[in-house]
């Protein structure tokens, strides 16, 4: 056989408490729930993008075939894998004794670790990932752009030999017709089922880029609370010392411990029933009521905010791990479809 491959070099008083309550009020403003955000057009990988090289694990002239197309970014169609099994078979490297190494389809391309194979200037490659480069390299010169074409389109096995036996490339498929003609006729089971698998883990993905952007939105929420809370601690200091002020009047005044208690409780921020301190028979009289109620609403909105915001950081996350298993899955049912493509 004569080869003919061409190669290119190439953010106290009762104004500071009632301003406090107003602070508070521009912040929730601010801070909105977070919603979905639409993927972006592109955003869902290709099947060569998503799909993990095989070039470290060739054992098979099916196993170069996919590695070779994923490598050239040519659709794992059945037809295009038929096609380069007809290929690799009627070329007869690598996977037949005494053959070249790493390089099913003989090509020529230098590539460095390279050893010379024949006279026609057929190469040994010192592994896959040499092997898969030069081929591709070679596959992708302006000689070889109808056999590129043809892959590209993926749908037509018989069209990619016809297209390689008319190029420079010289290959004579004498008798791979029959062959290929076979491996066709399981191409269309091998589609639907590598379609169903990709399908699965691009609809994984996209679930991922949505949740993601969900839980930013959470995140970047939560950083807002935190920094207006830096800005508002004198505010949030007075309202505390408000309170404790009142709990301590309360228990001077013999009050029932009960009220001193809730009062203090209160001074931390966490929600509790207002009800009992409102009881009190001189509170309607008392000339802070306004302010100590402005520090309670202060205090216990600002603690039920962290908390909503906590939740949803969390929520997030619980969902993006679940997620994440759900992709390693697909990824793996696709692998194993891939694998057993045309398994010989």
């Amino acid at each position: 056989m004569r080869w003919r491959i061409f190669m290119h070099a190439g953010s106290a008083s009762k104004r500071t408490l009632l301003g406090a309550a107003a602070g508070l009020a521009v912040l929730l403003a601010a801070i909105e729930p977070a919603t979905a955000a639409a993927p972006r057009p592109g955003s869902t990988p290709s099947p060569s993008s998503s799909t993990p090289s095989t070039s470290s694990t060739i054992n098979s002239p099916t196993d170069f075939a996919l590695a070779l197309l994923q490598q050239g970014q040519w659709p794992v169609t059945g037809n295009n894998v038929c096609a380069v099994l007809a290929w690799e078979t009627a070329e007869g490297g690598e996977f037949v004794p005494g053959a070249s190494r790493y390089n099913p389809l003989n090509t020529t391309q230098p590539m460095p670790g390279d050893s010379v194979f024949n006279s026609d200037g057929v190469r040994n490659y010192p592994n896959w990932t040499v092997g898969l480069q030069a081929t591709t390299a070679t596959l992708n010169l302006p000689f070889y752009s109808t056999i590129v074409d043809a892959l590209t389109h993926g749908d037509n096995a018989l069209g990619v030999l016809g297209a390689i036996s008319t190029s420079p490339w010289g290959t004579k498929f004498s008798d791979g017709l029959p062959a290929v003609s076979q491996c066709v006729s399981a191409a269309a089971t091998f589609d639907k089922k590598r379609v169903e698998a990709q399908a699965a883990v691009d609809h994984a993905t996209q679930e991922i880029a949505a949740i993601q952007a969900q839980l930013d939105a959470a995140t970047a929420d939560r950083a807002k609370f935190d920094h207006q809370y830096q800005t508002m601690s004198t505010q949030i200091s007075d309202a505390q010392q408000q309170l404790s002020r009142f709990a301590h009047s309360l228990f001077i005044n013999g009050m029932e411990p009960a009220i001193a208690s809730a009062t203090e409780i209160m001074q931390s921020g966490d929600p509790v029933e207002y009800a009992l301190v409102q009881s009190y028979p001189n509170y309607k009289g008392n000339h802070d009521a306004r302010a100590i109620q402005s520090s309670l609403k202060l205090l216990q909105q600002l603690g039920k905010t962290r908390d909503q915001l906590g939740a949803r950081i969390n929520q997030a996350n619980l969902r993006l791990n679940a997620k994440r298993t759900a992709l390693a899955r697909a990824q793996t049912a696709l692998a194993a479809v891939l694998a057993a493509a045309f398994s010989q």
